[in-house]
């Protein structure tokens, strides 16, 4: 008897910026949060996304626009108004060849700076309430930083690796609601690599 060869999911579709001001759209701890709500959904009104945010239609509705302006969210089939609901034209957003000029390095620090306020915010709140999860979801649950020496090229390998296990592995559960587990939840993953400028 031949085995069937596991389909592999498709991989996700990828958005490659470079532009400083669309970057800048960005830089906004209510948009970063859309886009996920957006890629858990698939799609969502202003309504549905302020109920999953805990803000306001009117915000919601407003920051939606912004980010369509510089085409990170698109609207989705359906709907007028606030009752029309949006997607994303892309599952993931890469920033490459940004400009290495004052603009552009101001950009990258500002999506940055946001990014990572967020992330660590979320970190917090997760070690403050894990407690009340079960305990197969704390021992699961890692931290983890290490220091090693690489060149720029094993440091862009091991990027490449990274987003192949993290974004791509269970790319169709992002896809497809009935394609996820009964006991699945969402799981933020994050990972990053950077040269070490200085120390403390």
């Amino acid at each position: 008897m031949v085995a069937k060869a596991k389909k592999s999911a498709p991989a996700q579709t990828v958005r490659h910026i470079s532009d400083p001001r669309t970057m800048r759209a960005l830089a906004h701890p209510t948009r970063i949060a859309l886009l996920e709500v957006l890629l858990a959904e698939g799609s969502a009104t202003a309504t549905r996304c302020a109920e999953l945010l805990g803000d306001t239609p009117a915000s919601c509705s407003f920051h939606l626009r912004q980010l369509a302006k510089y085409g990170y969210v698109e609207p989705a089939p359906g709907g007028t108004g606030r009752q029309r609901p949006w997607r994303l034209p892309a599952e993931r957003q890469h920033f490459d060849d940004v400009p290495n000029d004052e603009e552009g390095t101001a950009a990258t620090a500002a999506l940055m700076r946001i990014f990572m306020e967020r992330e660590l915010q979320r970190a917090v709140t997760y070690a403050e309430e894990s407690r009340r999860e079960p305990a197969e979801w704390r021992n699961a649950a890692f931290f983890m930083g290490t220091l090693t020496w690489v060149t720029p090229a094993e440091l862009q390998q091991l990027s490449d690796d990274v987003v192949a296990l993290f974004a791509e592995r269970y790319a169709d559960r992002a896809r497809d609601p009935k394609a996820r587990p009964d006991d699945a939840r969402p799981v933020r993953l994050l990972a990053s690599g950077y040269p070490v400028t200085r120390w403390g």
